[in-house]
This record gives structure tokens, sequence and C-alpha cells, in this order.
């Protein structure tokens, strides 16, 4: 693949994307009624010198359940708004094209592209109620499950263009675009 590369004039392209964890918001529900009334959103108390994150996270232990304690009877906890994050994430997007003149009149470009190409997965971000002990801490799903958008699966897809130079300089497109998600080939003519 090297030697095509050097001998033509194949175009390689490429996006990545990187970003750190989505802010989590640790709650609890309380033992005993807060001084408002109100039980959903309550924090809990950070206990000091203890680490809010697993030593070894995964997947289902991304928080240490031992860095949180239940406030005193009738006050909010210590904890603050936000303070935890999910997992970051990465994508690598790339595309390689290359155009070949059939004859003087015709050209024909191919592309392949890859998104997500290392198949990285993009994970949403863990169950954030402290008091639900066999639940809290665990990721159990990904930011994206859909067929398209940042955090999908790996996606290839190939596209075939052939251009035809018509005399007063109008040209005819073809497009043939086939994507692994969507088996049925699309095809579009333009003339401009």
């Amino acid at each position: 693949m090297a030697v095509w590369l050097r001998r033509s004039s194949a175009e390689l392209s490429g996006v990545f994307n990187a970003r750190t964890g989505l802010p989590v918001d640790i709650q609890m529900k309380p033992p005993t009624r807060p001084p408002d009334g109100n039980t959903k959103g309550q924090r809990p108390d950070l206990v000091l010198g203890q680490s809010i994150y697993a030593a070894h996270q995964t997947i289902d232990n991304w928080f240490n359940p031992n860095a949180f304690a239940f406030p005193a009877p009738g006050l909010h906890g210590s904890l603050g708004r936000n303070i935890a994050f999910g997992p970051g994430y990465y994508e690598i997007d790339t595309a390689l094209q290359k155009e070949f003149g059939v004859t003087e009149r015709l050209r024909l470009r191919l592309r392949v592209e890859a998104f997500n190409l290392f198949n990285h997965p993009a994970y949403d971000v863990p169950a954030s109620v402290w008091t639900e002990t066999g639940k809290f801490g665990q990721i159990t799903g990904i930011l994206n499950g859909g067929a398209v958008g940042t955090g999908t699966p790996r996606r290839l897809s190939l596209l075939c263009r052939l251009s035809v130079t018509r005399l007063g300089r109008r040209r005819m497109v073809a497009e043939t675009y086939r994507s692994r998600t969507d088996q049925r080939p699309l095809t579009t003519v333009q003339w401009f």
C-alpha cells in the first residue's frame, strides 16, 4: 500500500477528536427527611482523605463508595455539584482517496472512509446515586447508540465518483455511495 501512495496522487486525510469525561453529579437518597423536605437531588458528605474514584477503575467500578457518608440528620451533604467525571473519549476518522484518468474526458475517483477507525467505545457516565449499592459507579451504556455521530461503533464507506467533461466545460458527475450501515447504493447524477 505504501508503494501505491508514493507513486500516485492519493490523498490521505483524517480527524482526531478527544475530550475529557462528562461531569457526574453524585447524589443519594437520604435516610432522614432534610430540613426543606426535598428528598431528590441530595448529596452525601465527602469523607476526607478518600479518593472519589476507585483504585482500579473499570466500567463496573468507577467510583469509590467509601469516599461518601450520610450527612448528620437535618443537614445537607458537603459534596459539591458535578465534582466527578466519567470516562474520557477519543475517536479517529480517516479517508483515503485516489483519482484516476480513465480517458481524456473521463475521471474516476475512489474514496474509502473509516469513522471511529480503532472502534474505541465512548462510554456513558456511571450510575451516580450513591445509595443504590448494586448500581453505583457502574457504566451500562455508550454515549451514542445511533447509526451516525460521535461515539458510534466503527463505520466504513466507499465512494466511487465518475466525472465526464463535455464541450463548453459542462461536467456530468455520477456518484455511487455505499455505506456499511446502509447496504443500498445511492446514485446521483448532476450536470453543471
